[in-house]
């Protein structure tokens, strides 16, 4: 099913990748609202997104930054393509 990720560029994926993160970051900041309806289908979207930009060498993003992104408007400029240090393991936020 997500086959194409292997073959999309790195702008296209990590597109995807942060439209699936603030989609989930902007439910999140709903949450004192109550239980958000699809959460879950959202959340293993974001996860299998994340997974594919992590193989690429970049560090992912927070749910905390989807959630002031998705639910407020704040910029994700500064943490979009940032390469993992040598050795440095991902982080995969949405299994967390």
């Amino acid at each position: 099913m997500f086959e194409f990720l292997f073959r999309m560029s790195d702008d296209k994926l990590t597109k995807r990748y942060i439209d699936a993160g603030s989609q989930v970051g902007d439910a999140v900041s709903y949450t004192f609202m109550g239980e958000c309806c699809g959460m879950e289908s959202m959340v293993e979207r974001w996860a299998k997104l994340e997974k594919r930009y992590a193989t690429r060498g970049y560090r992912t993003i927070s749910l905390d930054r989807f959630t002031s992104y998705g639910g407020y408007g704040k910029s994700l400029s500064d943490v979009e393509f940032i390469k993992r240090e040598e050795g440095e393991e991902p982080i995969f936020h949405a299994e967390i």
